[in-house]
């Protein structure tokens, strides 16, 4: 049996340019600090060895983890999952997520979490301190749940909140839910369509949506009856 060929290391780069560890890390990392010719020198190792670097190695001159923690909620991912079903703007973003963290040199790692867990805080305490990440995406519901957001900005991680319209730490990042669906209505209501239905999703998703939906249907004399 063919012995396995060992991967080349950042040790194997060091070696090969003559430099310690950490210049070659620095180099890996782009840092301002390297001089040009260290640059050029280290790199001609890489490409000569053909060296990936590894997040390993990425960490090792500063205290960047190079990794982004995304949190899904547990409960239903898995439900979506099983019915073969799934949450399509979610699965986009995180989509969009991994390939800007590729190409800035990062990793996305998305973790499961059950947000109504009376140990949540535990849950994201042991990811936070297994995976040390330079930031977090919450989804909806994590977006809204103080005990979660609480303990990012208490550690003092960045984070950007999906979805969420409430004021607080972190970054709110959401749509017009509550004018996109005001003109999904009146379009409706526009080609003489007078029964117009509405699915809400669940009770603590935000209900702007469901605003902008009733609004149109009390500007055209139609006001909205829940079901």
């Amino acid at each position: 049996m063919a012995r396995r060929k060992q991967a080349v290391t950042i040790k194997h780069v060091a070696a090969e340019a003559g430099v310690s560890l950490q210049t070659v890390s620095r180099v890996i990392n782009n840092e301002a600090s390297v001089r040009p010719e260290m640059k050029v020198r280290v790199q001609s190792a890489i490409d000569k060895l053909g060296y990936v670097p590894s997040i390993a190695a990425q960490r090792m001159s500063g205290s960047r983890s190079y990794i982004i923690l995304a949190l899904n909620d547990r409960d239903r991912t898995i439900a979506d999952w099983r019915a073969r079903q799934g949450t399509d703007w979610v699965d986009q973003m995180l989509l969009g997520g991994m390939l800007s963290c590729a190409e800035n040199g990062y990793r996305l790692i998305i973790e499961l979490v059950d947000t109504h867990n009376d140990h949540v805080e535990r849950e994201l305490a042991a990811a936070i301190a297994a995976l040390q990440p330079d930031g977090v995406i919450l989804t909806p519901p994590h977006s809204d749940n103080p005990l979660i957001t609480g303990l990012l900005a208490k550690r003092q991680i960045p984070f950007a909140r999906i979805g969420s319209r409430s004021t607080g730490d972190g970054i709110a990042l959401t749509m017009d839910d509550e004018g996109a669906a005001q003109q999904a209505t009146q379009h409706l209501l526009a080609l003489g369509h007078r029964s117009i239905g509405f699915i809400a999703g669940p009770a603590d998703y935000q209900l702007s949506g469901w605003r902008g939906h009733g609004r149109s249907r009390d500007e055209h004399g139609r006001p909205a009856c829940h079901g």
